[in-house]
């Protein structure tokens, strides 16, 4: 088995570890694991990190390593959540880079990702960025998420986080990213925070290495599908909870880069870091507060053109009951 090499100028010397967190996803799991079966780039190992699921996937594994598959399978005690599945699955890589990839996700472009560990050796670059599309539960491209995305060059730290934070969102997800395995190893130690369990983890993950970048390369190159519906449908509630508890950390790691808040515009009309934070600081208001802090807090947030955007996203995602809702908008739409 290949190991993670100092050579990188030879592209099969190039071991790739691509780490998928799992659980219950068993109707799933083999259409990722056929789309790297079908890549033409095949010095890899496929780390499945099983957060404990009730699901016996042994007959899938065994019959993927049948075809040549190089799987490797850990499984866990109990419940640990998608970030400590990710940091498990970099501490086991052996890889000189990692890919991260969802387990009801696919590859896209056989050839991407031979195309992109050549692109890495090539420019000797800590991160190569592809292209990632939307795709339905057939693996049919539905939308390309950052078709007119500005990071299609080389670029280094400073250059690289402004163009980071005023590009698409997809750029804040880790699967269309290969990753230098060092870069990741280096921080692994100091990634775990419990509020980052369920949700934001690729979020806290990069955040937490963007700085470290110190060259960066784009790619055109539309190599990952992901499977958006499914999953954004599924648990909002749980999400946005879960952005009530982490959004002052990301705030404090976001003054700690230094980053002018002109630089972070927006992924699209109101989904900016910064809009988020803002609207998980709004949530917590909405559940704690009395009507007069209410309408202290909305006369700052009326000074943005995007309120109604924000607030509406944020009723929406909390399954908030009828009343709650009338109130809120009474209150905008008495101004």
């Amino acid at each position: 088995m290949p190991s993670c090499c100092t050579d990188v100028n030879i592209m099969n010397n190039t071991f790739l570890s691509i780490i998928i967190p799992y659980r219950n996803m068993k109707s799933t799991l083999p259409y990722m694991l056929n789309s790297i079966l079908n890549q033409t780039f095949n010095e890899h190992e496929v780390i499945i990190i099983d957060d404990n699921s009730k699901e016996n996937i042994n007959d899938i594994l065994n019959s993927y390593k049948q075809l040549g598959l190089n799987i490797r399978y850990y499984k866990n005690n109990e419940r640990n959540y998608t970030l400590m599945s990710r940091i498990t699955g970099i501490k086991k890589a052996r890889g000189e880079v990692i890919l991260f990839a969802d387990a009801d996700d696919r590859l896209l472009d056989n050839t991407s990702l031979e195309k992109n560990i050549e692109l890495y050796n090539k420019e000797k670059s800590d991160v190569v960025h592809f292209k990632m599309a939307i795709i339905d539960k057939d693996g049919h491209i539905k939308k390309i998420l950052d078709e007119a995305n500005p990071l299609t060059t080389k670029c280094y730290n400073d250059e690289y986080i402004k163009l980071f934070f005023s590009s698409d969102i997809s750029c804040i997800s880790l699967c269309n990213k290969i990753i230098s395995a060092k870069l990741l190893k280096n921080i692994n130690n100091n990634l775990y925070d419990v509020r980052f369990n369920k949700h934001y983890d690729d979020l806290w993950i990069y955040l937490n290495i963007i700085d470290k970048i110190n060259t960066y390369v784009g790619s055109n190159i539309v190599g990952y599908g992901y499977y958006f519906i499914d999953k954004y449908h599924q648990g909002i509630p749980d999400r946005a909870i879960s952005f009530f508890k982490c959004c002052d950390e990301i705030e404090k790691k976001l003054i700690s880069l230094n980053i002018p808040k002109d630089v972070i515009i927006k992924f699209n009309k109101y989904k900016s870091i910064y809009n988020c934070i803002y609207m998980g600081k709004f949530c917590k208001f909405l559940y704690t507060c009395t009507k007069n802090e209410r309408n202290k807090y909305l006369d700052i947030l009326l000074k943005r053109n995007d309120l109604r955007d924000i607030i509406t996203s944020i009723i929406l995602s909390n399954g908030m009951n009828a009343n709650k809702i009338i109130d809120i908008f009474n209150i905008i739409n008495a101004r």
